[in-house]
Formats: structure tokens, sequence, C-alpha cells
């Protein structure tokens, strides 16, 4: 391994990606809906993925006032989270699965609108 004279120096070429502690699919309504239906503690966050066709919207129960059941096609509801187009990703840091919500973005969504998502 290499060395150097700055103080903080990292080499990465040996770093370690953590294993993530959980990987799912969700399908996707007009409305928002958990990750996870149980509930499940996370040491980081959750990495949710975009695979619709359609935007989406991403949001935390805690600092959006938004929960489960609600209405994800309005502007008002869409400003208080992530809109994901498709192929994005977004990070969120939270401490249990069950407090990320997801919906889509319009009513026009097919059957087969889905997110995927890795728990860290």
């Amino acid at each position: 391994m290499s060395t150097s004279n700055r103080p903080n120096f990292s080499d990465i070429r040996g770093s370690e990606l953590n294993r993530p502690l959980a990987t799912g699919t969700k399908d996707l309504g007009t409305t928002y809906s958990a990750l996870s239906a149980t509930s499940l503690t996370l040491e980081s966050g959750v990495l949710v993925y975009n695979h619709a066709v359609q935007a989406l919207v991403v949001t935390h129960t805690g600092p959006s006032g938004v929960s489960d059941g609600d209405t994800s096609t309005s502007q008002a509801q869409i400003r208080k989270g992530f809109k994901l187009n498709s192929g994005e990703q977004v990070f969120i840091e939270c401490d249990n699965l069950i407090d990320v919500l997801v919906g889509q973005t319009t009513v026009l969504g097919g059957p087969s609108e889905q997110v995927s998502f890795e728990a860290h």
C-alpha cells in the first residue's frame, strides 16, 4: 500500500462496501405507501432506484408530514419529497425501513411500475 505525507490521506483501494440488510421491489400506486410492510431497523438508510417509466416521489414520514395512504399525485405532495425520473436513484438517511414512502406522480402509470431498494 502506498503512503502519503498528507494527514487526511486514505487509500480507498482496500475499502469495503457494506452489504445491504435487505433488498426488494415495491409496486407503485397513486397513494404513498411504505417500501416495506414490516419494520426493519437500519444502520444508515435506504437507497431507492426508480425502474418505472413514470416519475415517482420518495419521502420520509417524519420531516415531510406525509403518511401512508396520502395521495402522491398532487403538486403539494410532490414538493414534500424527492422526485425521481426513470433511472434515477436517491439515498435517504433513516433508522427504519417502514418510514420511507413511495408513490407515482401521475395517474397514468401502468400496473407493473416498480421501484427497488437496498436497505443499509
